[in-house]
């Protein structure tokens, strides 16, 4: 038999487990919306191509050309869904520890397509899972180019990449996105570089 003890507990339970539900959805919507899922840019394998130093002219900085590849894998969140990512922003920075308060930052470049193809963000949606080699490039006038020619002939220098997610997108356009920015320092691999672009 049932006593009226225990249908006051049971009723009592309810509200606590309705509490801890709503608790429990709530974080999830949160963190849908935060970098918790957001898609995740892993960046890997740098090598350097070439780096090309102008000489001085005159009290104009040298120009500076830099073209390197980097391994780029695009994953989804553990536990999150993919997102329908329009395109991503790659940026280059480099600083010498011989002048760290200089830097050389390249212009960003904006990558699209399902592997990451078409420079630009018409190129269609990026797909998840694979790995793809992005070439990424720029010219800009800069007083530490010398600086990077001669780290670059040691054999390596450290440079800091980002990639700028734009995923969740209104409609056909580019225009209210979400977006999530990764970064990180990686050693890119000079041996062999061209010093001519």
């Amino acid at each position: 038999m049932i006593s009226s003890s225990d249908v006051r507990s049971a009723y009592r339970a309810i509200p606590i487990f309705l509490l801890a539900t709503s608790v429990v959805v709530g974080i999830s919507a949160l963190l849908a919306r935060t970098v918790f899922g957001s898609p995740i840019v892993e960046m890997s394998d740098g090598t350097a191509l070439c780096v090309s130093v102008a000489q001085y002219s005159g009290i104009t900085a040298p120009q500076v050309e830099l073209k390197l590849t980097v391994n780029v894998k695009l994953t989804a969140p553990l536990g999150g869904d993919e997102k329908d990512v329009s395109y991503v922003k790659f940026g280059v920075m480099y600083y010498s520890d011989l002048e760290p308060k200089e830097t050389l930052k390249l212009p960003d470049m904006e990558m699209s397509g399902n592997l990451l193809q078409v420079t630009g963000t018409e190129g269609g949606l990026v797909s998840y899972d694979s790995q793809v080699q992005v070439q990424l490039s720029g010219s800009v006038q800069s007083s530490i180019g010398y600086l990077l020619a001669y780290d670059a002939s040691d054999g390596d220098f450290k440079a800091l990449l980002t990639a700028d997610v734009y995923f969740s997108c209104d409609s056909g356009t580019d225009t209210g996105c979400r977006r999530v920015v990764w970064r990180s320092t990686k050693t890119i691999n000079s041996v062999g570089v061209s010093s001519s672009c």
